[in-house]
């Protein structure tokens, strides 16, 4: 077996692998080999490389990495780190896996990044709608990492996430005070069509939510009956007043008039305030995924 450095122009015969990787993992659908080198790129990431494990001239694995830039809320200062974006291995085929790892930590410590996130930035947007962070599913790839120095850790808000589905969520008509004011509007954000549903007290946004269609970022059927809730967010002033769950409910009013059946969100693991809402409202919890990282001379 050799590990070869491929540039993403020689990506899309990596489709493949990805495709019988994700194969029966919820919320991940197939992608042509197109789909797969343009879903790729990322606006924050440069320097992205494949390093692929080749046996008889035939890929059977890959790592991708790269640098990723981000800022953290209210600093102008980037914070640039070493990234494995995704890592993709057969589970029978452990070594493979490691020598995919060993090879990305010696890529990376070549391009001067001494500590490594592993699924922590720079996600496919076909895979777990963008959000890069490691399903427990792979867990061939979580015992690997964890085996070899890795631990969970985060730039993000948390460093693991559980995913809450509601296969077949209500939508009643609304009723809420007369006094507020329900805004709705689709608008592009990141690029995507975007459903944003805003409550308004006096003049003043007090709490918002946002949700797009699967069916956005993945031409598989399945995925048009999907929306996936990216952000519910209530000011501190007016949260315990059950606004969160009104917004919710506009969402998923406003997602059944689009015909969609099927709602999902992530929420952090130890947020059990926003869990406790989502499972009131028929969530159940399917997947617990993780960020992974690998920190030189931690304590």
């Amino acid at each position: 077996m050799q590990i070869q450095e491929w540039d993403a122009d020689r990506a899309d015969v990596l489709a493949m692998l990805y495709n019988q990787q994700t194969t029966g993992v919820a919320y991940t659908y197939p992608v042509t080999p197109e789909e797969f080198v343009a879903g790729c790129a990322h606006k924050r990431v440069s320097d992205s490389s494949f390093l692929v494990a080749v046996t008889a001239d035939q890929p059977v694995g890959f790592a991708h990495i790269g640098r990723f830039t981000s800022y953290a809320e209210g600093d102008q200062t980037p914070d640039v780190v070493g990234m494995l974006r995704f890592l993709c291995f057969a589970p029978p085929a452990r070594a493979t896996g490691l020598a995919l790892v060993r090879a990305a930590e010696s890529t990376l410590g070549e391009r001067g990044f001494v500590n490594i996130r592993g699924f922590d930035g720079g996600g496919y947007p076909f895979y777990r709608f963008g959000f890069p962070a490691l399903s427990a599913q792979f867990s061939h790839i979580g015992a690997l990492l964890g085996s070899s120095g890795y631990i969970h850790q985060s730039h993000w808000e948390s460093d693991a996430y559980v995913l809450m589905q509601c296969p077949t969520f209500a939508a009643p008509p609304l009723d809420y005070p007369t006094d507020l004011e329900l805004r709705v509007r689709e608008e592009l954000y990141d690029g995507l069509l975007h459903l944003f549903v805003e409550l308004y007290d006096q003049g003043t946004c007090i709490g918002k939510c946002l949700a797009y269609s699967l069916g956005t970022t993945n031409r598989a059927p399945d995925a048009r009956a999907v929306f996936y809730t990216r952000t519910l967010d209530v000011a501190e002033t007016a949260r315990g007043k059950g606004y969160g769950r009104l917004l919710m409910q506009a969402v998923h009013w406003e997602m059944r008039r689009r015909e969609h059946q099927h709602a999902v969100l992530y929420t952090s693991l130890t947020n059990f305030r926003a869990q406790a809402l989502y499972a009131s409202l028929g969530y159940r919890v399917c997947d617990t995924t993780y960020h992974w990282a690998k920190i030189s001379n931690r304590d």
